[in-house]
């Protein structure tokens, strides 16, 4: 295992980041493979495994497993792996779902997102009764 250097300041300042993968011995070839199963397997795999949904050419959402809803921290990380494997298409699907039925136009909340919805775009909503 390779030993990673120790310093005080973060990848930000060094631009050096670590590769897990490569520090527990992966060849670059077993890493890019990795990847792109499990990228995969969660965004086209089977119905077991895959968490991103299309809802239509221009739609798509990333379910929670454990709610069977669609959740703000859910949606951002989806968005952020297709940017790291270059699938702008699914980010803009993503993005379209997230600003079509998580966006607030209205009330006190208006210009946030709601933190949950189901997949079929309703709204979660929440009172200090229900937590």
């Amino acid at each position: 295992m390779k030993e990673v250097a120790k310093t005080s300041e973060g990848s930000f300042f060094t631009g050096e980041y670590r590769n897990l993968f490569k520090e527990i011995g992966l060849t670059d070839g077993e890493i890019t493979r990795r990847i792109n199963t499990n990228w995969e397997e969660l965004f086209s795999g089977n119905k077991s495994t895959r968490i991103y949904h299309q809802v239509d050419d221009d739609f798509g959402y990333m379910l929670d497993t454990g709610n069977l809803d669609v959740r703000t921290e859910g949606m951002s990380y989806g968005m952020m792996m297709a940017v790291q494997m270059d699938q702008k298409d699914i980010f803009d699907c993503l993005w379209n779902w997230t600003m079509k039925y998580m966006y607030m136009t209205d009330g006190e909340h208006a210009g946030y997102f709601a933190w949950s919805c189901q997949p079929d775009g309703k709204k979660c909503i929440w009172t200090s009764s229900r937590w």
